[in-house]
């Protein structure tokens, strides 16, 4: 069937407006495919700033004309122009008239071809029956002989682009006449860029058309005193086929419009009607951010809070209970990696959509163990400079938490170590705490619970298409559900028995044809998509995954999931009370002998990485835990995976003002270590010759050439059989302060003997003893007078009954 070109949208009135954005609606147009959008301001326009050309008609026969408009505010003299005419695509003129007279401000001057018709001689003021014989696909321009510049250019030099240059909505420039938009108050004076019928780019943006043969307007211009100024990323924007689009970034207090298009292959209607928008006036939210709470560990605190009426927020901690209020119109960086002491800025955003649930949190590290933090939320409207934030508390804001003196609690109290010692200590809790091994067929039952879909407690959730469907239609039809073994039973051979075969954290309801599809294949990302050609009842066959012969790449939102499910069965199944010993390796085609293997390990990590657990991991995992008794630990802990996998930072020794000696943990595999060091926690400046340095198979590097009193930031990823672990937690070191720094001692007299047992500095070598005969008076340097020891400095009374001591290190 033919399709036309859609008719215009009909713009309703815009909804959800503040001060910075507002939500664009319109009503749907049928054989539309998507919508284009321009949002813009009005400007209200001084005078132009040289002559524009008004009009233009390439009509029958020889009625050609050009219109030339003076808005500039006084009157030009018209000898300081030309008019420059290229035919065919050439690059220098054809023709060039050299005009005269003079124009005044608001009037026109018509060109014209001396045959044309009698409506347009009777307005003509210059009339040719040469230059002014021009086609549609002849390029015109107004040149300024004094300044030697292009003022208006209709077309583009140089381009021959066939018959007429064109643009959506039938536009041309043949046979048609074309009238500039009265918003428009300058010219083109940069020739236009490209080839082709398409190249004048302006064509339909800054022309009305008009049938062959119209002359109503010539002889006359009409203009408005104001211009469009676009939105950057608001014109021509093709927001899909969507009938509502949220449009952001704006200006507050500000008069705003947008117009749209409807669009479809044979191309774009007329504009919709023109819709007002007022931005408010920016101003503080009223209701703050509250219930601030906490996961801890020894060295992280993850945070969640309830957010208050802002349109964003910021989170600052501090190891004291004292914050500065925001300085309305500043935008702080964020760094979750914390300094160690003073106010830090954690996190600055809004509300975080993550899998379609609203998520506000931060993990913040770098943390010391059995240490207090303080923390507190600013909710905040506008951005940059027009950021207003409220200063006030509420419940739970701000809010104090205490590290834990060791590093994992509860059910993982006695876990601790790295590499293969954590493993080692994970498979035993693991194993002793797997209270319930079920049958295969008893997996139906479980299932139900465990996959349970929170918002409909009559369905299930499937892997790999996130499916809900009824927890009856189960089975081996082609829309129904049965077991998935994640780590597919052929890898080990372990069948369908227990505990592996059975074991609810690598158990998942899938779709029977997709299970199928799957097979035993292992994870690595590429191939082709995969389409189910037999979905369940209202789903699309589109489910996101891609295939290789070899290889399964499941949807972006379970990647995350499927990761931490091998990982589980890897530490789980070690051969102590089974005959197979699951290990995870970094290539594919892992298991042609039902070897105990699954693959690949750099994107199972890169995945664990990037989809960190959401809500429904963490409840899946608690309904494990209470019907299997073990848990995930990879669910619960994510850091583990950083623990095993990678080499993880220690912590650095050897700190002195120019160098440190950066150690870490030796991880499960890897073949080498890739070292970063760099100045920002960020990782977007590197100290020269750290940004891929390959440290080999140690445990310790020493990082030399560094600035005195400077914050570094080192991490590590494991060069594995087929690519890399992902970077381990960043570790950050402070070098020494060069300046001499103060410390303290304690001061100790015995007849004429003095001595100072001074508290010692890390990594300084040296100390200077200053004393004074009065507490407020001046200081020397008395270091010669006595002697030091390991811990000290001695030195007799002599003349000086009475003295105050200062001591300081410094480098020597």
């Amino acid at each position: 069937d033919f399709i036309s070109v859609p008719d215009a949208p009909e713009a309703l009135d815009a909804t959800e407006v503040t001060a910075t954005s507002f939500r664009a609606n319109w009503m749907p147009v049928a054989g539309a495919a998507s919508y284009k959008l321009d949002v813009y301001s009005l400007n209200v326009e001084s005078d132009f700033e040289d002559l524009i050309i008004s009009e233009y008609i390439e009509g029958s026969s020889n009625n050609k004309a050009l219109e030339i408009y003076n808005g500039t505010g006084a009157t030009v003299n018209l000898a300081d122009y030309a008019l420059q005419l290229f035919s065919n695509g050439a690059t220098s003129p054809s023709h060039n008239i050299n005009l005269s007279g003079s124009l005044s401000h608001g009037d026109v001057y018509v060109m014209a071809h001396s045959s044309a018709h009698a409506d347009i001689l009777a307005v003509a003021d210059y009339l040719n029956a040469y230059a002014i014989s021009f086609n549609g696909n002849d390029a015109l321009a107004i040149y300024n002989t004094n300044t030697s510049q292009y003022v208006d250019i209709f077309g583009v030099i140089g381009d021959d682009p066939g018959t007429a240059w064109t643009a959506e909505a039938a536009y041309s420039t043949m046979d048609r006449t074309l009238l500039r938009k009265p918003e428009i108050h300058s010219g083109i004076i940069q020739n236009p860029g490209g080839t082709g019928a398409s190249a004048f780019s302006t064509l339909a943006t800054e022309w009305n058309m008009y049938d062959t043969d119209t002359f109503t307007d010539l002889g006359e211009h009409s203009i408005s005193r104001s211009s469009i100024s676009y939105v950057a990323g608001y014109r021509n924007l093709d927001v899909g086929n969507v009938n509502s689009f949220v449009v952001q970034g704006l200006e507050p207090n500000t008069d705003y419009y947008y117009v749209l298009r409807a669009v479809n292959n044979n191309g774009h209607s007329e504009n919709s009607n023109v819709i007002e928008v007022f931005t408010g006036v920016i101003s503080a939210p009223t209701i703050q951010a509250r219930q601030i709470e906490a996961a801890i560990t020894g060295n992280t605190i993850s945070l969640a809070w309830t957010p208050g009426n802002g349109a964003g927020r910021i989170v600052v901690m501090n190891t004291q209970n004292y914050f500065n209020t925001p300085a309305d119109g500043s935008d702080p960086v964020a760094n979750p990696i914390y300094s160690g002491s003073g106010q830090q800025v954690i996190y600055n955003g809004a509300t975080q959509i993550i899998e379609d649930a609203p998520f506000n949190g931060v993990v913040v590290e770098g943390l010391q163990p059995n240490t207090g933090y303080h923390f507190r939320v600013f909710e905040y409207n506008g951005f940059a400079a027009n950021t207003m934030y409220l200063s006030s508390t509420a419940t739970g804001n701000p809010a104090l938490f205490t590290t834990l003196s060791g590093s994992f609690s509860g059910y993982y109290e006695d876990i601790d170590g790295y590499g293969a010692t954590l493993k080692a200590e994970l498979h035993e809790l693991l194993r002793v705490t797997h209270a319930t091994q079920y049958s295969y067929d008893a997996l139906w039952t479980q299932l139900n619970y465990t996959d349970e879909d929170p918002d409909n407690s009559n369905n299930i959730i499937q892997i790999y298409t996130g499916w809900s469907i009824p927890k009856s239609s189960n089975g081996g039809g082609v829309t129904q559900w049965n077991r998935e073994h994640t780590w597919s039973k052929s890898h080990g051979d372990f069948g369908e028995g227990r505990p592996a075969g059975t074991d609810l954290h690598h158990m998942r309801p899938c779709d029977a044809t997709v299970n199928s599809a799957k097979g035993n294949k292992d994870f690595d990302e590429g191939g082709t998509l995969y389409v189910d050609a037999s979905p369940y009842p209202g789903f699309s066959g589109n489910t996101g995954n891609y295939s290789t012969t070899s290889t399964w790449e499941p949807r972006d939102e379970d990647k995350g999931d499927v990761a931490r499910m091998i990982m589980y069965m890897a530490l789980r199944y070690e051969g102590t009370d089974t005959s197979y010993d699951l290990e995870i390796v970094d290539y594919t085609n892992t298991a042609p002998d039902n070897e105990p293997y699954y693959g690949k390990l750099s994107t199972l990590l890169a995945w664990h990485d990037q989809d960190p657990p959401d809500a429904w991991e963490l409840r899946r995992n608690q309904r494990i835990a209470e019907r299997q008794g073990n848990r995930n630990p990879f669910v619960d802990h994510p850091e583990f995976a950083y623990m095993l996998w990678t080499p993880y930072p220690l912590g650095a020794t050897g700190v002195s003002a120019n160098s440190f000696t950066a150690t870490w943990a030796e991880p499960l595999v890897g073949h080498a270590y890739i070292l970063q060091v760099a100045t920002d926690s960020l990782f977007s400046t590197f100290v020269p010759g750290y940004e891929e340095y390959n440290a080999g198979d140690s445990s310790a590097l020493t990082i030399g050439g560094l600035a005195p009193g400077t914050s570094y930031y080192y991490r590590l990823r494991t060069v594995l059989q087929n690519g890399f672990s992902m970077f381990s937690p960043a570790y950050m070191v402070s070098t020494v302060s060069a300046q001499p720094q103060a410390t303290t001692a304690s001061i100790s007299i015995e007849n004429s003997s003095v001595r100072l047992e001074i508290t010692a500095i890390p990594g300084l070598s040296a100390y200077r003893i200053y004393a004074s005969d009065t507490p407020d008076g001046a200081y020397s340097d008395v270091s010669a007078e006595g002697t030091f020891d390991d811990t000290g400095w001695n030195c007799t009374v002599g003349d000086h009954p009475k003295r105050f001591y200062r001591v300081y290190g410094a480098w020597e």
